[in-house]
């Protein structure tokens, strides 16, 4: 996403001053174009979904605006000049080099941490019960686009044991996250780390079944918790945690990206926490009441 734009929004701009000098917006006009090109060849000949260009789309046109604008100084500098043919083919012999370091490069991407909070109107002994374990959530609303594009969203949750050494089977709708208990600290904190993780999306393309090098590896869950921390009112102020590495260039941008899905499926599931336990509240306190 960084290293073939770049190469291509410097070179196609030279290409089309050849002949001729250019303005700086014919120069910028054609990197986008050429871009645009790109963007469509992925798409057509299956290696990228519509969902991860579209994401990656900004900091693509933020690069083809400036290896256009770049281009219009060497060819306005340059024209004429027998070294431009040069310079040219060395920006084409760079894309196969620098695809192969950033594909092959040893990603060193930091731990990020990602929480998310919510109020919920029952005790922690009761919302403790729908952490560890909860019942399968219903499909997302059409609100929640994000999902509705092809993110993996979290399905339902399952316990196998009590206490540290548990394992926790967490269901995606692109398969499962699975959790090895490290700290049960009944009802205040369940933390976990991840030993199997679920694909992060399905991409939504033409084809049936598309799979790009970057849908494994690169979106790292690392380990997660959910902190309970008890309200004055007698409620639950319920957290939850997630570090992960996220290893795609440029890591400002699509830190972005992964902070927003992260959050948004945190949500998802707190929300259905929430309404578990406060149903279960409501239960228990008519049961007691009826008596």
């Amino acid at each position: 996403f960084v290293a073939l734009p770049f190469v291509i929004s410097i070179a196609a701009p030279l290409i089309f001053a050849a002949r001729e000098k250019r303005s700086m917006i014919a120069c910028m006009a054609v990197s986008l174009t050429s871009m645009a090109i790109v963007y469509a060849a992925l798409l057509i000949f299956a290696f990228e979904g519509i969902v991860c260009l579209l994401m990656a789309a900004p900091i693509a046109a933020v690069i083809a605006a400036g290896g256009g604008l770049l281009a219009y100084y060497i060819q306005k500098r340059h024209h004429g000049n027998r070294e431009l043919p040069r310079l040219l083919g060395g920006f084409l012999l760079l894309v196969p080099l620098i695809m192969f370091i950033e594909v092959h490069a040893e990603p060193r991407s930091p731990l990020y941490a990602v929480t998310t909070s919510m109020q919920v109107d029952a005790p922690p002994e009761v919302v403790w019960k729908h952490v560890v374990a909860f019942s399968r959530l219903p499909e997302p609303a059409d609100s929640e686009l994000i999902f509705k594009a092809g993110v993996a969203y979290p399905i339902e949750a399952k316990i196998y044991g009590h206490g540290p050494g548990a394992v926790r089977h967490c269901i995606f709708s692109t398969g499962t996250f699975v959790e090895p208990i490290t700290v049960w600290k009944e009802p205040e904190l369940l933390r976990f780390s991840v030993r199997e993780q679920a694909l992060p999306m399905k991409e939504f393309s033409p084809y049936k079944d598309i799979h790009p090098p970057h849908m494994e590896g690169y979106l790292v869950s690392k380990k997660g918790q959910f902190f309970l921390k008890r309200t004055k009112n007698g409620g639950t102020l319920l957290s939850g945690t997630t570090w992960y590495q996220n290893h795609m260039g440029p890591p400002l941008y699509w830190r972005v990206w992964s902070d927003q899905i992260i959050h948004a499926i945190h949500r998802r599931v707190l929300a259905h926490v929430a309404n578990l336990s406060v149903v279960n509240e409501e239960v228990g306190s008519c049961s007691t009441n009826c008596r």
